[in-house]
């Protein structure tokens, strides 16, 4: 979780990396292409190609201090890569974070921003249980 200079939020949170909407302005592929991928040497980063940082999971739990979290700045969490990222058998990347943020014990103190440019994946009812997650679309 970064200090982000974003003018509504407080931190990034990153566990989840890329998209396949490839919208021809997104801030998020330029900085991938550019800049994460390099420092971190990160091949999927560089190819912007929808994957987990699971390492980055725990980032959430390190602060106390409450914050306004936008999660997902890197990528969108219901574009059709998100959707299809595990298969069947696995819980979406969206469903993995209802589950680290909704566990009063490690991130509760935190609002939750989720913006998506993909609304029509977003299950019916996603965030309805979780009074500290805002999910928005961006256009």
């Amino acid at each position: 979780m970064n200090r982000t200079k974003i003018d509504f939020a407080d931190f990034s949170w990153n566990p989840f990396v890329g998209c396949d909407n490839n919208c021809p302005w997104c801030y998020a592929r330029r900085v991938a292409k550019r800049r994460v991928g390099a420092i971190i040497g990160c091949e999927k980063c560089s190819r912007f190609e929808f994957h987990v940082h699971a390492d980055r999971f725990a980032d959430i739990e390190r602060n106390s201090n409450p914050g306004i979290v936008f999660v997902g700045s890197m990528c969108d969490l219901f574009c059709d890569a998100a959707l299809s990222y595990y298969g069947k058998d696995w819980p979406t990347p969206a469903n993995i974070l209802r589950d680290k943020i909704q566990n009063p014990r490690r991130a509760a103190q935190h609002q939750y921003i989720v913006l998506t440019k993909s609304p029509e994946n977003i299950p019916q009812g996603w965030n309805d249980d979780i009074p500290n997650l805002w999910v928005g679309v961006s256009v």
